[in-house]
């Protein structure tokens, strides 16, 4: 990468070293003219070329050593100072690390006392420390403004239509293959009971078939079933809490032992309580910044008072603590904690400017690169937080979007695997008791029966065929998938009375004095969605007729007008077996169907007993809006539905 024009803070930094630098060095060496401006323009570009800038301001400092330039001498403080921070924000870590333990060494070259090995060291790593930190948010930042910006990028229709399509394929395919597998078998084993009406191959074919529907009913459920919100993410603060008591431990022992270096002054009881109480500021610094500051300042205020030296020792624990201080005060950034922390500099600053006012520049570092990186950091937060919120609010939206869509699809599918099979396998089982009961006594209808078992089983078949053939082309789930059933609904009325149903049927077009049977499913409404909603309404009425009343007498009424078709079922309750439990997905499905097309659904008991299920089917094309009925809801209200259908004939099979 070439180098570009510096910015305007990148000259400010620049000119800023070179004035301390000359002011502390002309006094002190000829030199001073020519390790300035390089020190100066190493500087400049030291935000292009960290590490470069860094070894080189290493080399000017070792350059120094041969001068017999004080090893005190506050010249390259400020040079450090910027160094160090810079390399803490180089995307290259590990050789910014490498890079800083090299400029950490240049300065112990000078000087290797222990005072100034702990000194510098933690100075150094301090100031690295911050640049990491400022960085890392400055990436997540980044992170975070991509995230968001490639969210308003999405094609949220492409990407609901594959996530729609994966949910499809998922549990679609599931069910299907599942159903089919178990139709297959009870289509070979009623064409084997035909030859000899083996009683073990009729009851298999039941048994087949419930736990055919008990799988599918599993899956519907599946289907239907509302996804759950995200679990809220847990509360860090009483482990941020916790972190910084154990800090403010450490920092109390690092004190303690300062206190006991050699030739170290001795320190009252009052003093050894206020340079203890420093670290525990600390503590609630993250709740109450302003607070911590102003108690820092008061013991800052007492310990002038009290003659006791405001660093002791190497000074670690006070200058990590007055510098997490300054951190956190700049990171809040409310006018109060920047206030309570310019008293806590005051109040240290004033006593070292009276007694020793050459490491001014030093204790002013310690205060102001912890609230120079702090606000950095903060400012970085910011724009993450903004970032976040943008990209939470805009996925959302997605997720929001891709449920309803997802919700929909799902709904869609188990009405499809629904009207396709279960109603066929509950007339395989009807069939397969009709033939168990009647092969000792009429061999020839107990094969007939076995002949509509397989006959059944080989309809359902090819629908099924037909859906995994849509489900692979992605079809699968769209209005009227099912389409209108091939055969009339005189066919289906024939079908159940077959299986020993009463049925009174009876469907009239306009203009007709009086009801005739008709050999089709279509009247004047000839939009085949209707047709098809119609045809379901009547073969799930009827099967929850043969499931809950077996004994009951039906009345069928289907009326074609030119805008609607209306669906009238009745049965006089006869047998009903209030026993049965229901947990299935027919009436909340077709109320779905029908409510949908923006028509009129209604299922429930006959105030005379019975049951009534009435259907008003709009024919002509018109926005309708989408009414999605949980299902629970439809189970309570109605309590009818045809999955335990297997359940109620094999146990009437059962019984003597």
């Amino acid at each position: 990468m070439r180098l570009t024009a510096p910015r305007l803070s990148d000259w400010l930094l620049a000119l800023l070293v070179l004035a301390s630098m000359l002011f502390y060095l002309v006094p002190a060496t000829a030199w001073a003219g020519v390790i300035a401006p390089l020190s100066a323009l190493a500087v400049l570009y030291i935000r292009q070329r960290p590490i470069p800038a860094a070894l080189a301001l290493a080399a000017l400092q070792l350059a120094m050593l041969p001068l017999d330039v004080d090893p005190e001498n506050p010249a390259p403080l400020a040079s450090m100072l910027i160094a160090t921070y810079t390399l803490g924000r180089s995307s290259r870590l590990g050789w910014a690390i490498v890079t800083a333990s090299v400029y950490l060494l240049s300065f112990l070259v000078l000087d290797f006392s222990v005072g100034t090995v702990g000194f510098v060291t933690v100075i150094i790593g301090g100031v690295f420390t911050f640049g990491v930190l400022v960085r890392r948010r400055t990436d997540r930042a980044h992170r975070a403004r991509h995230t968001a910006n490639a969210l308003e990028e999405t094609n949220l229709a492409g990407h609901t239509a594959r996530v729609v399509a994966d949910e499809r394929a998922r549990l679609g395919g599931q069910a299907l293959h599942v159903v089919r597998g178990s139709v297959d078998a009870m289509r070979t084993d009623a064409a084997a009971a035909m030859i000899t009406l083996d009683p073990a191959l009729i009851a298999r074919i039941a048994e087949r078939g419930r736990a055919a529907i008990t799988e599918l009913r599993w899956m519907l459920g599946l289907l239907r079933t509302e996804a759950e919100p995200d679990a809220r993410a847990p509360s860090r603060r009483r482990l941020n809490q916790v972190t910084d008591a154990g800090v403010a431990a450490v920092l109390i022992m690092l004190t303690i032992l300062d206190a006991h270096l050699p030739e170290q002054p001795r320190v009252s009881a009052i003093g050894w309580v206020l340079l203890l109480a420093l670290p525990a500021t600390i503590i609630l610094r993250r709740r109450y910044p302003a607070w911590s500051c102003l108690a820092a300042a008061v013991i800052f205020a007492a310990v002038t008072l009290s003659g006791t030296p405001l660093f002791i020792g190497f000074g670690i624990g006070s200058m990590v603590s007055v510098s997490l201080l300054a951190w956190s005060a700049a990171v809040s950034g409310r006018r109060l904690d920047w206030l309570s922390f310019t008293g806590l500099v005051i109040a240290a600053t004033l006593p070292v400017l009276v007694a020793e006012p050459g490491n001014v520049p030093m204790l002013l570092a310690i205060f102001v690169i912890p609230a120079f990186a702090g606000h950095q950091w903060s400012a970085r937060d910011r724009e993450r937080c903004r970032a976040e919120e943008r990209a939470a609010a805009l996925q959302g939206e997605i997720d929001r979007r891709v449920e309803r869509a997802v919700r929909a699809e799902r709904l869609r599918l188990a009405r499809e695997l629904h009207d396709v099979t279960s109603h066929a396998v509950g007339v395989m089982v009807l069939q397969a008791a009709a033939a168990d009961t009647l092969k000792h006594t009429d061999a020839e209808a107990a094969r007939r029966a076995l002949v509509t078992v397989e006959n059944v089983g080989a309809k359902v078949l090819a629908e099924i065929t037909l859906l995994f053939d849509l489900l692979d082309a992605g079809a699968i789930g769209g209005p009227g998938l099912a389409g209108a059933p091939v055969e009339p609904l005189g066919d289906l009325v024939e079908r159940m009375r077959s299986a020993g149903m009463t049925i009174d049927f009876a469907e009239s077009r306009p203009q007709q004095e009086e009801q005739t049977r008709t050999t089709t499913g279509n009247g004047d409404c000839v939009a085949e969605e209707p047709a098809a909603i119609a045809y379901r309404v009547v073969q799930e009425a009827l099967t929850n007729v043969a499931r809950h009343s077996p004994a009951a007498a039906v009345r069928v009424r289907v009326t074609h007008t030119a805008n609607e078709i209306q669906v009238q079922v009745d049965d006089d309750g006869a047998g009903f077996d209030p026993g049965v439990a229901s947990a299935g997905f027919g009436l909340a499905g077709l109320t779905e169907r029908v409510r949908a097309g923006g028509g009129h659904f209604t299922a429930g008991p006959r105030p005379g007993g019975g049951f009534a299920v009435s259907a008003k089917i709009r024919c002509q094309e018109e926005a309708a809006p989408q009414v999605e009925t949980t299902s629970a809801a439809w189970f309570a209200a109605f309590g009818h539905d045809d999955f335990d259908i297997v359940d109620h004939h094999v146990k009437r099979m059962e019984t003597p």
